[in-house]
């Protein structure tokens, strides 16, 4: 194919024309001329019920959505429902029918599935909890500095005595939460006390709701609570009301996630997840690995953002009587 060079006097002129006339390159002929579609797949996580139940993957979309529109492409969901009902293949069917150019898996529930869509020939980001036995590019969030930023918190206002309501999770994910929590209280000298360790199947406000009254039932009541998902922390504040149990005058709360942590009752100070950078670097990503030449990938990158604690009013400061006469008592 032949090129034609023009003079800078001339192209400015084209240039002038063409902002004179409104004019603007079309996508659609320069994604027919590379042949791309400008169209990505996103394959939600399995378990989303309802935005409060599920928050992390309902803004993840809206992120992902407007990480699209910043990197010039469309974005299609599969409905993971579908999958289940029908097969695997009804899903890489279904991407394959709307030519997208590549996939972000949110959380994936099996190497196989990340594996099929691979198998097809299709770039593919996973997010959030990759499944490690397949490499592609990935981007997580790492919970450690924030929950260790958040326990530390609670110590330095004076709190010795602190429990954790979690999930069972196997995911490395999940697991760095309480490692993180028992890591603070071991360099601290504080003992962890399994009564005060409460771990549920899923996050979901029953299941915070549930935790809470296995907590609130045990012999001796902790003076501060890290609850380690804004929804589950919703079903725990449903709970301590109920029970007359006021935050933070007795008992100090701090959530993870931080999506609508701020929006409670009373506000709670939470462990922030930077999940609009999250959804932005994955496309990135996805773009980078689709406009790369077959044949010249390198090893797939992968981005571990970090987590901080934000402060509201959910934490108290123990006096140092109040302290002493913990320790006494206990």
């Amino acid at each position: 194919m032949s090129t034609m060079r023009v003079s800078q006097e001339t192209r400015e002129r084209i240039l002038d024309a063409a902002r004179e006339l409104g004019y603007t390159p079309n996508p659609v002929a320069r994604a027919l001329r590379r042949q791309r579609s400008n169209v990505l797949g996103f394959v939600p996580r399995s378990d989303r019920i309802t935005p409060y139940d599920s928050p992390v993957p309902f803004l993840l979309t809206v992120h992902l959505a407007h990480a699209c529109i910043r990197h010039g492409y469309h974005i299609v969901e599969a409905s993971t429902e579908s999958t289940s009902r029908h097969g695997e293949d009804d899903l890489v069917q279904f991407l394959l029918g709307r030519h997208v150019d590549g996939v972000v898996l949110d959380s994936p529930d099996s190497a196989q599935e990340v594996a099929r869509l691979i198998d097809h020939r299709l770039p593919v980001v996973q997010m959030i909890r990759p499944q490690h036995a397949i490499k592609t590019p990935s981007v997580m969030v790492d919970a450690v500095p924030g929950t260790t930023e958040a326990i530390e918190h609670l110590v330095e206002m004076g709190h010795r005595h602190i429990a954790f309501i979690g999930t069972s999770g196997q995911h490395p994910v999940d697991r760095l939460r309480l490692e993180a929590f028992e890591h603070v209280l071991e360099t601290h000298g504080l003992r962890r006390r399994e009564e005060w360790v409460v771990l549920e199947s899923t996050y979901s406000a029953a299941n915070g709701y549930a935790a809470a009254n296995r907590l609130i039932e045990t012999p001796e009541r902790p003076t501060a609570l890290f609850v380690t998902g804004d929804n589950l922390a919703v079903g725990v504040l449903q709970h301590l009301y109920e029970r007359n149990i006021r935050v933070p005058e007795h008992l100090s709360v701090i959530s993870y996630d931080d999506i609508f942590a701020g929006h409670l009752v009373p506000p709670l100070t939470s462990v922030n997840q930077p999940l609009n950078d999250a959804a932005d670097r994955a496309i990135e990503l996805l773009a980078a690995d689709i406009e790369t030449p077959p044949g010249q990938h390198e090893q797939p990158q992968s981005v571990v953002l970090s987590t901080h604690l934000v402060t509201r009013a959910s934490v108290r400061r123990l006096s140092m009587k109040e302290q002493a006469h913990i320790a006494v008592a206990r």
